[in-house]
């Protein structure tokens, strides 16, 4: 892949609206406590970015921290900045938010504080 496309995918990647999307799912996977998913995201992007966290809490702030929303115009002009230097290896390093492509299809299920289990 050449650096333009690269360039291209990423900043598309880091748009407001897809880091509101993707942290808002991550916040969901940790309200219903389904940290198996965001254990499997973690490793999922451990090629490019290092989460060596042991609490599930500490690595959904790790994990936060990549894509929280308030971050998204430092991340584009960190990319905007690598681009212009023609520094492919750095911003690659960025393209971990493309692994997150099929975020949204991530269903969060809860189960009920009401149901009742009991047998009949």
């Amino acid at each position: 892949m050449k650096i333009a496309e690269l360039y291209k995918e990423i900043i598309k990647a880091y748009s407001d609206k897809n880091l509101n999307q993707i942290s808002g799912k991550l916040i969901s996977l940790f309200q219903s406590k389904n940290y198996g998913k965001i254990r499997e995201i973690a490793n999922k992007i451990s090629k490019y970015v290092t989460i060596d966290e042991d609490k599930d809490a500490k690595c959904f702030s790790k994990l936060i921290m990549f894509y929280h929303p308030d971050k998204g115009n430092l991340f584009r002009k960190s990319i905007n900045t690598l681009y212009s230097a023609n520094d492919f290896e750095s911003l690659s390093r960025y393209s971990h938010i493309l692994l997150m492509d099929n975020i949204e299809n991530i269903v969060v299920t809860t189960i009920d504080e009401n149901t009742d289990f009991k047998s009949e």
